[in-house]
């Protein structure tokens, strides 16, 4: 009976030692993760100023990430998993410096041909300037041009963050699978 609970106790022990390794370097990925998903809601929202603040909190954390990843001892010798969070935070450092500026991009864009169409529907067509038809010719067109960017831009990075996570949860399983039993 006593070797049997050694034997348990060294297997809990190796179990708490893998989890907070784990819990450690979740902690660093999940503060990134979470300022995406603020990033995301905005978007939802429609709201500029909310998403320029949370981009700017991503671009910070995923830079404050990837140094204490860098700094972290791997586990075992095993560095998958450091890996896997690297990779993401580089992933949420590319939507916070190339995405994500190209989609608020697109909502200034929205915003400013909004105004601008209200404007120039509250004016009778005989009313209108050449530089009234020009101004929302412009506004239409840079917005058509921004409709294209912002699609393109989701389409990849859904895709991305797709593939990110299947490789982050796989890196993750297989990590307790080598290291928790």
């Amino acid at each position: 009976v006593a070797g049997e609970s050694d034997k348990t106790s060294k297997k809990i022990d190796k179990a708490n030692k893998t989890l907070k390794y784990y819990n450690e370097i979740y902690l660093i990925f999940f503060k990134s993760y979470k300022e995406e998903v603020y990033v995301l809601e905005a978007q939802q929202r429609d709201d500029i100023k909310a998403m320029e603040d949370y981009i700017a909190r991503l671009d910070s954390a995923t830079q404050e990430g990837l140094a204490k990843i860098k700094a972290k001892e791997n586990y075992n010798k095993d560095i998958n998993l450091k890996n896997a969070a690297r990779d993401m935070l580089l992933f949420y450092s590319k939507e916070a410096k190339k995405d994500f500026p190209q989609i608020l991009d697109f909502y200034k864009k929205k915003q400013h041909f909004e105004t601008v169409k209200k404007s120039f529907d509250a004016k009778k067509p005989k009313q209108r300037t050449k530089a009234d038809v020009n101004q929302f010719n412009k506004a239409v067109n840079d917005y058509n041009a921004a409709i294209k960017t912002f699609n393109a831009v989701l389409k990849v990075g859904n895709t991305q963050r797709g593939a990110k996570f299947k490789q982050w949860n796989q890196k993750t399983q297989s990590f307790f699978d080598k290291h928790s039993k």
